[in-house]
C-alpha cells in the first residue's frame, strides 16, 4: 500500500543521508550535532517529504554511529584512500544492458588491497549479497590485480548478514 511505499523511500532516504554523514565526518563523529548535521544534508525536496523531521534525523544520528562504532568499518576508515559514492556503468557478459549503480565506499588499503563496503540501514535481504557481489566485480575492472574484499554493514544491531 501507499504506507509501505512511503516507508520504503523513508529507508532509502535514510541509508543516503547515513552516507552523506560518513563522507561528511568520517568515523570521527564530528564535534557538532549529528541530528542537525542530518537535517542539512537533506536536500530541499527530500526534507519535504518528510513527515517527521526530528524522528528521522535521530534515526539518521543513530545509524550512523552504530556505523562508526562497528569495528571492520572503523580499521577500515583509518585507511589512506577511501572513496565515497562511485558511480559505475557496466555492461553484462553477452547481454546488451548495462547496470547503473553507486559503490557505497571504497577502500583502498593498498596498491593490491580493496575493500567495497556496502552500508544497510534496514534488514538483511537475500539481493544484497549479489549487489555487493557485482560491485565487488566492478572494484576488481577498476583495480586489476588487486585483492578485492566484499563486505555489507548493518546498521541495526543484531542484524549481521
Amino acid at each position: 500500500g501507499a504506507a509501505d511505499t512511503a516507508g520504503a523511500e523513508s529507508e532509502r532516504l535514510l541509508g543516503t543521508v547515513v552516507h552523506r554523514l560518513m563522507q561528511a565526518l568520517g568515523t570521527s563523529g564530528g564535534s557538532g550535532d549529528v541530528s542537525a548535521m542530518a537535517l542539512q544534508l537533506l536536500r530541499p525536496d527530500e526534507s519535504a517529504g518528510l513527515a517527521d523531521r526530528d524522528g528521522f534525523a535521530a534515526r539518521a544520528a543513530s545509524a550512523y554511529a552504530a556505523l562508526c562504532n562497528h569495528p571492520d568499518v572503523r580499521s577500515l576508515y583509518s585507511a589512506a584512500d577511501i572513496l565515497h559514492e562511485v558511480p559505475f556503468v557496466v555492461r553484462l557478459d553477452g547481454q546488451g544492458t548495462s547496470v547503473r549503480g553507486t559503490i557505497d565506499c571504497l577502500v583502498h588499503a593498498g596498491p593490491a588491497d580493496v575493500t567495497v563496503l556496502e552500508f544497510k540501514t534496514g534488514r538483511p535481504r537475500p539481493e544484497h549479497a549479489g549487489q555487493v557481489q557485482l560491485y565487488a566485480s566492478v572494484a576488481s575492472q577498476l583495480f586489476p590485480g588487486a585483492r578485492v574484499t566484499p563486505k555489507l554493514i548493518y546498521t541495526e544491531l543484531g542484524a549481521l548478514p
